[in-house]
């Protein structure tokens, strides 16, 4: 249970969400398009289209934040000194 909580938690740090935002964004966009875009030339916007198009954008969003949390957890943890900027030398 402790794994699952902190999977979780991993998944609701901001730089996780704004990357999967950012994907959903773009690739749900481009799927809308592709997929929907009879519906949208023709005007016809009906409520039958709103589960079809929230799903266009849901699954890009699942599919980068699992992405990005299992890249996270499965990469060795960064060194502070390493990442950290040389100081000036004198």
């Amino acid at each position: 249970m402790d794994s699952v909580r902190a999977w979780l938690r991993d998944a609701f740090r901001w730089p996780v969400v704004r990357r999967a935002l950012v994907t959903s964004l773009v690739v749900g966009t481009l799927l809308t398009v592709i997929n929907h875009a009879d519906y949208f030339m023709a005007l016809r916007l009906d409520s039958d289209l709103a589960l079809p198009v929230l799903l266009t954008y849901l699954i890009p969003y699942a599919v980068a934040t699992v992405a990005t949390v299992g890249a996270n957890r499965s990469s060795p943890p960064r060194d502070s000194a390493a990442t950290a900027a040389p100081r000036d030398r004198e």
